[in-house]
């Protein structure tokens, strides 16, 4: 028959089992995802010492004795097992061990499983990728969106005197001590355009990638002249054209919010997520974007990318802001998950 070392054993496992509920706290989502020292791995420039991303592993190795004695320290928490090992109960206590030993075990898997929920939930928030979020807009809202799409749907013509003002109106604001030549002129390769004439860089993008470009020099100058001059980092010796990465930028969040249709609402959950956070529409994408013009040269600088990785970063870029904008809750979160600072 079985011995009463062999109980002990079984009681062993047992309190084994249910140190394990102990060790992972339900809610202590603090040490899993530490959001501070991510957001500035993020933010850190070539050159700059440090690793890149996170070198500390989400959960502790339980056996790396950091927590030794915890075992031990569990099973005197819950007293001393009086029951008599011998006689007509012996059979009783090894399937009340059994019962016990794996209840634990199973609430330990329980509680584990109920953290990677609640942590995703965390994560994915109101909102969430995945979800079939019904959208329903009120009248001014409806008309915010309108006005968007009208927006979107402006092409860039160069033969319009509102469209040529604007491209100057840029160049001052990037230049404001240099005189422009001309609309055609070698001085646009300075800005970051292709070539000397910057309406054939606008393509799908149309003349709302003109706006966001002057929305982002007029609200953040500072930041505007930095990422232009390309004064941040350890830079390549091919850099990225800014205004043609600002352009494509504007097209890939077009793509994002699922705004290209004008006769339905967005289906993409970036999209719906987009208007059930904001109300005024077109000053929310204006300011997404430059959240997302700031991202691309971390990316950039991050990826120690050249001239010929450019799709690559553009492509990183766009999936972590589709993730952000789907999962948030305002623009403060937006740029707190993108660049790991508020406004």
């Amino acid at each position: 028959l079985v011995s009463g070392e062999t109980v002990r054993i079984f009681f062993s496992h047992q309190r084994r089992a249910f140190s394990l509920t102990k060790l992972i706290p339900e809610h202590d989502f603090g040490s899993l995802f530490p959001a501070v020292p991510m957001a500035e791995n993020l933010r850190k420039r070539r050159g700059g010492g440090g690793g890149s991303g996170l070198s500390a592993p989400l959960l502790q190795d339980l056996d790396d004795g950091s927590d030794s004695g915890s075992y031990e320290r569990l099973a005197e928490e819950q007293g001393p097992h009086d029951r008599d090992s011998s006689g007509g109960h012996l059979l009783d206590d090894i399937v009340n061990a059994l019962v016990a030993g794996w209840g634990f075990v199973i609430a330990a898997l329980t509680k584990s499983f109920r953290l990677v929920a609640s942590v995703t939930q965390c994560l994915v928030g109101h909102g969430s990728l995945g979800s079939r979020v019904q959208v329903s807009l009120s009248p001014a809202q409806e008309e915010q969106l309108d006005t968007l799409r009208k927006r979107i749907a402006k092409p860039f013509d160069i033969t319009c005197k509102e469209h040529q003002d604007g491209l100057l109106h840029l160049w001052k604001l990037g230049y404001p001590g240099e005189k422009l030549t001309g609309l055609k002129s070698a001085q646009w390769k300075e800005m970051g355009w292709q070539g000397s004439d910057p309406s054939t860089d606008f393509r799908g993008a149309g003349y709302l990638a003109l706006e966001n470009l002057i929305y982002f020099a007029e609200t953040y100058p500072s930041t505007f002249h930095d990422l232009m001059r390309k004064v941040n980092g350890d830079r390549s010796e091919w850099e990225y054209p800014f205004c043609v990465a600002g352009v494509n930028l504007t097209f890939s969040l077009i793509d994002i919010l699922d705004l290209h249709a004008p006769d339905r609402l967005p289906n993409s959950d970036a999209g719906k997520q987009f208007l059930l956070a904001n109300d005024e529409y077109g000053i929310a994408f204006q300011e997404i974007y430059c959240v997302g013009m700031e991202l691309l040269d971390v990316a950039w600088l991050e990826m120690r990318a050249s001239y010929m990785d450019f799709p690559a970063v553009m492509k990183s870029v766009k999936e972590k802001m589709t993730v952000a904008i789907a999962n948030a809750r305002s623009l403060s979160m937006i740029r707190l998950m993108l660049l790991g600072e508020d406004y």
